[in-house]
């Protein structure tokens, strides 16, 4: 578990047992701090307490504070336009520590892995920088054997470069879509768009954000806000913007008298599970039941869809490593060991 990630399910553990026994968000800040240990986090809650003081409610409080997730921001919210903002929280400690078990399950199927890949790249860098020159000054006195040396380095530095762009490229993609989804501008959506026509990137992206819709669905029926109420405010627990849209079009429909079933069945970005359970909740009265229902079975899906990730990071990881050896075996081994032939 991340220090970040820590923090919070901590913050919102002590939050959820304090405003649980009655106490207001206020006194259950000043509470906090004082049990606080880190300094990190004593004065991130003396800005949230000052703001408090001055008016500003707990939701506009923590909203320029990146310690705390959108969705948590926006389910915080929900919480107080509700007046309950204890069961807010404890649902959020269930929901932080789901997602932390199967952060951490990630991330030790991937210490071995990306241990021996570190490990081959400061390897073939070893040789590439230190054993090989070494090695070409040592056999300078035969022209052909340093020229087919130099061409083994050559490939070998084309084939580590290729390696640190395409990481670099990732990483760059990464940054590049987190800071546009802060802006919300024309190409964040088509980047958003374009991530949900990827096979692999379809299905995980949509069960997420599905669990954090009928999840927030979920919460604000129990608080009692009304369905249109609680369609717009859905958007602030979701990430992908064109799903915001699509859901911000459902909204404006269905004030307009539209079936909500009808509206999910429209947009066909939707699985279309959703709109045959609304469908049956319309059919009997009472499409509030429905959405903790969708929200169980997604959380089910993705519980599941984690579960695969997590089996299938170590084999990926072992078979691309295997491939890395391999290329570096054929590239770099091959010709050195066949320059040693000739010069037995």
């Amino acid at each position: 578990m991340s220090r970040k990630s820590k923090d919070v399910l901590e913050l919102t553990r002590s939050l959820s047992l304090l405003t649980s026994s009655g106490l207001t968000i206020q006194d259950s800040i000043k509470l906090t701090k004082k049990i606080q240990s880190r300094s990190k986090i004593m004065v991130l809650m003396e800005r949230i307490e000052m703001k408090l003081a001055g008016g500003l409610s707990f939701s506009k409080a923590i909203g320029e504070e990146d310690l705390f997730s959108p969705l948590y921001k926006g389910l915080v919210e929900i919480g107080e336009r509700g007046g309950n903002l204890n069961l807010v929280f404890s649902q959020l400690v269930s929901y932080l520590e789901g997602n932390n078990k199967v952060s951490e399950k990630i991330k030790s199927a991937m210490i071995y892995p990306l241990l021996l890949l570190v490990l081959i790249i400061l390897g073939v860098g070893g040789l590439i920088l230190f054993f090989i020159p070494n090695l070409q000054n040592s056999l300078s006195f035969d022209p052909d054997v340093a020229m087919e040396l130099e061409m083994a380095i050559g490939r070998a530095r084309f084939i580590l470069a290729l390696f640190v762009c395409f990481a670099a490229l990732c990483m760059l993609f990464i940054l590049f879509y987190k800071i546009l989804g802060k802006k919300g501008n024309g190409l964040s959506l088509a980047i958003s768009r374009l991530l949900l026509n990827i096979p692999l990137l379809k299905g995980f992206i949509l069960k997420n954000e599905m669990l954090n819709l009928f999840f927030a669905l979920q919460l604000m029926t129990e608080c009692r806000i009304p369905l249109e109420e609680s369609l717009q405010l859905c958007q602030l627990v979701m990430n992908n913007l064109y799903l915001k849209g699509q859901l911000f079009l459902i909204k404006q429909e269905l004030v307009k008298g539209e079936l909500l079933s009808l509206l999910f069945e429209k947009q066909r970005i939707f699985p279309p599970e959703i709109s045959g359970w609304i469908a049956l909740g319309e059919k009997v009265g009472n499409v509030e039941s429905v959405f903790g229902r969708l929200k169980e079975l997604y959380q089910a899906d993705v519980d599941n869809m984690s579960e695969r990730i997590i089996n299938l990071v170590e084999p990926v990881s072992s078979l691309i490593i295997g491939i890395v050896l391999i290329v570096i075996v054929i590239v770099l081994i091959v010709p050195l060991m066949t320059v040693y032939g000739g010069l037995i």
